[in-house]
């Protein structure tokens, strides 16, 4: 069942796939993914496994094919939860074979078009700091397209259950479910082709045309450099008031990607937005959230790092 997905959804999106991706299947049942999908109510009872019912969770807001399941882009290896998906099948009724590969095709998608080789002979290279509803409308509407040429009428019926539990910025791809493979194929590449970098939102939109001067992509791509990490920033308008920037990360649930948040009250020139970058690199560098002498050090040498490359001859 693995290597036919594998292949059928390569051909769909015209790439190469070479690479031998595990498919681990896991009993296990998560709790921030139970209460996800208690969240949206494809769970009658939340029952035990660690779940605590006064947990914050944010997993209601996620793919629902990605609490059943989940693509490690750094280990490259799949996971697909039997227990979240024997209770999820059990509760509204549907195949469990059906919504098992369901889910196992949501997560091939995401590998395939991360690591599928184009006719250029490229991956998604940025697919990890990449914008998420872009993966996931690749992520759902492949298998639907899939599951339709094959005529597979349950995984089309468990796909269409999980996808009327989950929030609309995740369906996305009923905009194109008429279109044709060459038109998603295109959009595919073009997402490939895309810079990663801030985020677009309403929140940040004014900030950013202000101050246009501020070479983001150019500070992503030397924190990318410092650190070794896949990073997103973000302007946060939650922050407190004296905050210039925060870290927050890593998420597994946000394909391990670290997101730095600026203050657009207190980041409005270049200059502040490198020293507030700094130091939110040096936490992540010293893998500590203490402060003191040797974070003060650490602080003031990334700083210099992030001036050296921003202004070399």
């Amino acid at each position: 069942m693995h290597k036919e997905l594998f292949q059928g959804i390569s051909e769909l999106a015209g790439l190469r796939f070479e690479i031998n991706i595990p498919v681990i299947e896991s009993k296990a049942v998560v709790g921030r993914r139970l209460k996800g999908l208690c969240d949206a109510k494809l769970i009658r009872e939340a029952g035990t496994g660690g779940y605590d019912t006064d947990a914050k969770s944010r997993q209601a807001d996620k793919p629902i094919a990605d609490l059943l399941g989940k693509y490690d882009p750094q280990k490259n290896e799949i996971a697909v939860f039997g227990g979240l998906c024997e209770a999820v099948a059990d509760s509204t009724h549907v195949s469990r074979k059906a919504l098992e590969r369901v889910v196992l095709a949501h997560q091939v998608t995401h590998a395939i078009t991360h690591l599928g080789i184009d006719r250029e002979g490229n991956i998604w290279r940025n697919f990890s700091a990449s914008d998420e509803e872009a993966r996931e409308l690749l992520a759902h509407i492949y298998p639907l397209k899939y599951f339709v040429k094959n005529k597979e009428e349950e995984e089309i019926q468990a796909f269409r259950l999980l996808a009327k539990h989950q929030a609309d910025a995740h369906n996305k791809w009923r905009l194109y479910e008429d279109k044709s493979m060459d038109e998603i194929n295109q959009l595919m590449l073009d997402m490939r082709k895309r810079k990663p970098g801030i985020r677009k939102s309403a929140a940040i939109g004014p900030f950013m045309r202000r101050e246009a001067t501020i070479r983001w992509f150019r500070l992503l791509d030397i924190a990318h450099e410092l650190t070794g990490k896949p990073i997103e920033f973000i302007m946060s308008t939650s922050l407190s008031p004296d905050i210039n920037a925060a870290v927050v990360g890593p998420d597994e649930y946000e394909w391990g990607i670290y997101h730095i948040l600026f203050n657009p009250s207190m980041c409005k020139r270049e200059r502040d937005v490198i020293k507030a970058l700094a130091h939110e690199l040096a936490h992540m560098i010293t893998g500590s959230e203490e402060h003191g002498a040797g974070f003060d050090a650490a602080w003031r040498e990334t700083e210099a790092k992030i001036i050296k490359r921003m202004y070399r001859p």
